[in-house]
């Protein structure tokens, strides 16, 4: 697994985590956010990634996956 920081300035966009091929999870989150609004969002992108049924997220936030 591997941590980055995300260049993405959209207020919308609270981060993403990529599945690379060789199975590698890369999790970008997008530096300054609230720390815990943070903690929420990377353990449910990463439940999505590794496949581990989570609940929902707590809105207004939504995953998409593409």
């Amino acid at each position: 697994m591997v941590l980055a920081t995300s260049g993405v300035d959209d207020p919308r966009f609270a981060g993403e985590a990529v599945k690379l091929t060789d199975g590698t999870v890369v999790l970008s989150m997008p530096p300054g956010r609230d720390p815990v609004v943070s903690d929420v969002l990377a353990r449910g992108l990463l439940g999505r990634a590794f496949g581990v049924p989570l609940a929902p997220l707590p809105a207004p936030f939504e995953m998409t996956e593409v």
